[in-house]
């Protein structure tokens, strides 16, 4: 909930021009306000509930290579009245709405499989929702957002050590970041994508990366927060945010955006191979669906996006909520966070026992008596650590246009949430990387070397109270 009176904000595009703090702005009237945020642990879909969460009519292949996709799509034809791919990045994943009168979705996929020859495969589409607690935040108006988006200019020295952060999440509003040119990621030279900027919309499928929902906001909030008062290294860390909007603005989003936004990262990786951390503060299970042979099916698949995040085994870790609902992760699977410890089929043939470039993330606080406590999900052989679950502060500074009249608005917002411990584990995990980057050792370690050095270095604890929490009671500091 907001503590403060909700304000519709009358945006001059006047003051988005630049996408930078002048002299000028420091002189405006000041006004304090306050942001309250507390994810719930309801329902995977708060006031949801008339809602399914598998969408019946809809199937997600992978192709291994074009000559199978384009004989698939001609043998088929008939059976589907819709191909989408993904909006930015790799086509050789597709989005196929089922004409459902002819065919159901597990023909389909049986189908098409059996067709393929073992280059493609398919899997089921369903909804991933936020917690509830995250709302709708005012932003640029809708008009000028690309404007303002298309004019950032960016002033990173690419050949300064850096750490970059790929943030999955609802996107970053621009109007609290107004300096965000100085830490966003440029991808205008990358690949085509029209226009794109700074990373890519998978939920309008265009570069507009502005948030409509504040849970992506806080997110950043709080790992550029934690990132610019660093006192780890005397200059300070340098760091860039490359933000993927897959989160509507009812926080809801979908297995396919899920699937665009790791295919979309790895494109990045494949480029420039500088890609540190995918900061992945949601996740999903599948408690709500009671048939027992459709349960097992789900779970046994998702190779396709367990795919992609091993395919950045090598360079990226991805960090990840485990979960609010006060589930035990051993018994009912939450994902992504969950591919850490489950075996995993590759291409039909190829199985690793886990995903080691995972850290899931629990929520943990402390009791009356100042003894720590889980908050949230826990599974001590599934989830990596816990972080601090109430009280994760961030300050936003920007300028406002209100009857008529410029101000300075000084925002100090307070969210409570695994999302949001899960971003401060992104934050310290960066430092670690960043501190080894500028070392002897270089920066590129293996993740999975990466996040031993991060769970062996100061900013990790044991605490024998949470060995059944999280795997050997580790917590972040």
């Amino acid at each position: 909930m907001k503590t403060f009176k909700t304000i519709s904000f009358l945006c001059l595009s006047l003051i988005f021009t630049n996408c930078k703090q002048d002299d000028s702005f420091f002189k405006l009237p000041v006004v304090e306000e306050e942001t309250v945020r507390a994810e719930s642990s309801s329902d995977i879909f708060p006031n949801r509930n008339d809602e399914e969460q598998i969408i019946r009519n809809q199937v997600i292949f992978k192709f291994n290579d074009k000559t199978t996709r384009d004989q698939i799509r001609t043998q088929f034809e008939s059976i589907r009245t819709q191909i989408d791919t993904c909006s930015c990045g790799d086509l050789m994943y597709e989005l196929w709405t089922l004409d459902d009168t002819q065919i159901d979705v597990e023909g389909a996929i049986g189908q098409v499989e059996d067709n393929g020859g073992g280059g493609v495969e398919g899997e089921n589409q369903f909804i991933i929702q936020l917690p509830s607690g995250t709302l709708p935040t005012d932003t640029i108006p809708k008009e000028d957002r690309l404007g303002v988006i298309r004019g950032l200019t960016f002033s990173q020295i690419n050949s300064e050590p850096r750490v970059n952060i790929a943030i999955i999440d609802t996107g970053i509003d621009l109007k609290r970041n107004i300096d965000a040119s100085k830490f966003l990621y440029n991808t205008r030279d990358i690949f085509e994508c029209r226009n794109q900027t700074s990373g890519w919309n998978f939920v309008d499928g265009n570069e507009d990366i502005s948030a409509e929902n504040d849970h992506g906001t806080f997110v950043t909030g709080i790992i550029t927060d934690a990132l610019s008062s660093s006192q780890l290294v005397p200059d300070g860390i340098k760091y860039s945010i490359l933000p993927i909007k897959a989160f509507d603005i009812n926080g809801r989003s979908t297995y396919w955006d899920i699937v665009c936004s790791f295919a979309y990262v790895n494109q990045v990786q494949k480029i420039n191979k500088n890609i540190h951390i995918v900061d992945a503060s949601f996740g999903y299970d599948f408690e709500s669906i009671e048939d027992s042979v459709e349960l097992e099916r789900l779970h046994d698949r998702q190779s396709i996006l367990r795919d992609l995040i091993y395919q950045l085994k090598e360079s990226t870790v991805v960090v990840t909520s485990a979960g609010n609902r006060n589930n035990d992760n051993n018994v009912i699977p939450h994902y992504p966070s969950g591919f850490n410890d489950n075996p995993i089929n590759i291409d039909n043939n190829v199985v690793i026992d886990s995903l080691d470039n995972i850290v899931g993330v629990g929520g943990w606080s402390l009791d009356q008596e100042s003894q720590r406590l889980s908050i949230g999900n826990y599974g001590n052989n599934t989830i990596d650590l816990g972080a601090k679950y109430f009280q994760h502060h961030m300050t936003f500074e920007y300028r406002d246009i209100r009857d008529g009249l410029g101000f300075h608005i000084r925002e100090t917002a307070s969210v409570d949430g695994t999302s949001y411990g899960t971003a401060l584990v992104t934050a310290k995990l960066a430092e670690q990387i960043y501190d080894e980057s500028i070392s002897t050792r270089g920066i590129n370690e293996l993740p999975a070397v990466t996040i031993e050095n991060f769970f062996n270095s100061n900013f990790i604890d044991k605490d024998v109270g949470l060995q059944a929490n999280f795997i050997n009671g580790k917590f972040l500091k």
